[in-house]
């Protein structure tokens, strides 16, 4: 079943790509700010995942050529020594549009991350992903009424499972595959 440049709402629609044999790809961008047209991604992480588990993970650093934030060091903890080393969008976007062709794209505020990799990519040449996109802080909050909080952490605390270190990207990405298969639980 694919599903092109369309936005994945519907559970009942989850469900069947789910029961299909859909491939996901739950990730998460770090970056230097909340402007996809001026700031830059500093980390990706990714988990390509189905019904039958995970498939492969995706991680680096990225450096922007630009430099990190106090404050965004603070909440991310990526320092401007850790990514002076670093692959350059250059060589790391290529490799994720690679990783994430022809899965379902899952991301918890999933339109600040698409914006980001969307922007590198442009300035790269490649374009937009094509790819369906998932929001779960939308199914969050549609599934878990009661919580006063969406974030990821709270979020992760709700479901019990090891929020690992909050905005590192590949943590992130892993709780994100852990609210799609609780949104799953809830639909049967």
């Amino acid at each position: 079943m694919k599903l092109q440049n369309k936005q994945v709402k519907d559970a009942k629609l989850l469900r069947k790509l789910w029961e299909c044999g859909a491939v996901f790809t739950a990730f998460d961008t770090e970056t230097t700010g909340v402007s996809s047209n001026n700031d830059r991604v500093i980390e990706i992480g990714a988990v390509k995942f189905s019904s039958q588990g995970v498939i492969e993970t995706f991680q680096t650093l990225v450096n922007p050529r630009v430099c990190i934030s106090p404050f965004i060091t603070n909440l991310t903890h990526i320092t401007n020594d850790m990514i002076e080393y670093a692959p350059v969008p250059a060589r790391v976007i290529p490799e994720f549009l690679d990783f994430v062709k022809g899965t379902v794209l899952v991301a918890h505020n999933a339109g600040f991350d698409v914006s980001f990799i969307n922007a590198e990519s442009d300035r790269l040449g490649y374009g937009h992903l094509e790819n369906s996109v998932l929001d779960t802080v939308k199914f969050s909050r549609m599934y878990w009424k009661e919580e006063t909080c969406h974030r990821l952490p709270h979020m992760a605390q709700v479901l019990g499972v090891d929020p690992g270190q909050s905005h590192r990207a590949l943590d992130d990405a892993k709780v994100c595959v852990e609210i799609v298969k609780a949104v799953i639980a809830k639909t049967q």
